[in-house]
């Protein structure tokens, strides 16, 4: 298996020992690498590209690396659903990392909820 699915499969594993156990930060941090860890693993494969040729294009395109990856990802599914799904769940993981306020348990459930579906809409693209 490659590192990058191998990881992202990791934080599926963390994110549901941590919502069990109550830490819902956390959880949602793990919910939403789980669904770039599979995005970047997309790219590389579909592109051919390499760690340094990722680089290259983030600089390119003058945006952030996540951006990035939710935009080249979305412009290869152009769901609207992926987009929301995957905006939705970047913010929770904002809220839970940088934010002055924790996660609830329902917010919590909706990122495992949103992340789920990402990792199914990103399963059925071709590489």
């Amino acid at each position: 298996m490659d590192i990058l699915l191998s990881k992202s499969e990791s934080n599926n594993s963390a994110c549901i020992l941590l919502y069990g156990n109550k830490f819902y930060n956390s959880a949602v941090h793990c919910a939403y690498y789980r669904c770039l860890q599979h995005m970047i693993y997309i790219l590389k494969i579909k592109n051919s590209w390499s760690d340094t040729d990722i680089q290259s294009q983030i600089e390119l395109k003058k945006e952030g690396s996540h951006q990035f990856y939710i935009n080249s990802i979305n412009s290869i599914v152009n769901e609207r659903k992926f987009h929301n799904k995957i905006s939705e769940l970047k913010l929770l993981r904002v809220k839970a990392d940088y934010k002055s306020e924790n996660i609830e348990s329902s917010d919590c459930e909706m990122s495992i909820k949103y992340s789920d579906n990402i990792i199914n809409v990103l399963k059925n693209i071709k590489i």
